[in-house]
């Protein structure tokens, strides 16, 4: 199997590079900046910006990758919310063009694109890959325009819907709820997070095993691939505060009302991950566990 990964310097995607450096599979990484994974070698990689459709091509012409993963899009909701139309360049422009270059120069590349929980509007509990989206912010909507856009012009792709991917990664630009979190509470400041908010943050290490085994298997359809566990999000901070040996109370209550965030959040996003054991026999560490592989 031959993989190319947009996205490559974000956190899933070097956890993509390293899996494939450590089994084996021939792959191109690709990103809009230059390589700054020191685990990803200079002839493994090659700069693409999925917004630029003459980029795509000639990448994905070049290579004729079995399977793609798109892990590359601008992902902060509440920058998604202040620039709408950046974020629908990236998110469904940008996908849009790698849907048109497979159309055309690459029929039996298999297509796996990274969605989100936020597509949903919180009303449940628990989804299920059946449950219908309605998105309560930009950044929710670009990515459920972007499904659509695959289901209208694909016939091979996996949608994985994923939740508050976290882990640790190198030289990111964007910190995830580990990062940022773990960041604050060693200068021992004090957080205030929203006890309102349910989610099942995903290990980025179980993400991209996930999406390596979906993409051998090449499933056509959508599949959930998130964490075990559905928490309120002050009640896994605090979970990393006592790991980090720092005292629960350190982290603070707060409801969505009062923090008044600039996009809308669904109140509890739980994804339903029964599909996923099934097909792929996934089995994703718990939170707990997951950050007792991390550095503390």
């Amino acid at each position: 199997m031959k993989m190319l990964i947009t996205g490559s310097n974000g956190l899933l995607g070097q956890k993509l590079v390293k899996l494939l450096n450590d089994e084996g599979v021939d792959y191109l990484a690709t990103s809009r900046k230059p390589n700054i994974f020191s685990s990803c070698p200079s002839n493994r990689f090659q700069t693409m910006d999925i917004t630029d459709k003459n980029q795509v091509k000639e990448r994905i012409v070049s290579f004729q990758p079995d399977v793609i993963v798109n892990t590359a899009a601008m992902t902060h909701v509440d920058k998604c919310e202040e620039h709408k139309a950046d974020c629908l360049h990236i998110n469904v422009e940008g996908v849009k063009n790698i849907a048109e270059v497979i159309n055309s120069f690459s029929k039996d590349t298999h297509f796996i694109q990274l969605s989100t929980d936020f597509i949903f509007d919180g009303k449940k509990e628990m989804y299920s890959e059946d449950d219908e989206p309605h998105p309560l912010s930009v950044y929710g909507e670009s990515k459920l325009r972007a499904e659509r856009l695959i289901r209208e012009k694909l016939l091979k792709y996996t949608i994985v819907r994923t939740s508050l991917v976290f882990g640790e990664g190198e030289s990111l630009s964007k910190g995830n709820i580990f990062s940022w979190s773990v960041e604050k509470l060693k200068n021992d400041e004090e957080l205030t997070i929203v006890d309102d908010q349910f989610r099942s943050p995903t290990f980025a290490d179980d993400l991209a095993r996930g999406c390596l085994d979906l993409g051998r298997l090449r499933y056509d359809g959508v599949v959930n691939i998130a964490g075990p566990n559905v928490k309120s999000m002050c009640a896994y901070i605090r979970e990393i505060a006592i790991w980090l040996g720092k005292s629960g109370e350190s982290v603070q209550a707060i409801s969505s009302k009062q923090l008044a965030q600039k996009a809308r959040r669904p109140a509890s996003s739980g994804l339903q991950i029964d599909k996923a054991r099934e097909l792929i026999h996934y089995e994703p560490h718990s939170f707990i566990e997951s950050i007792a592989l991390m550095k503390p």
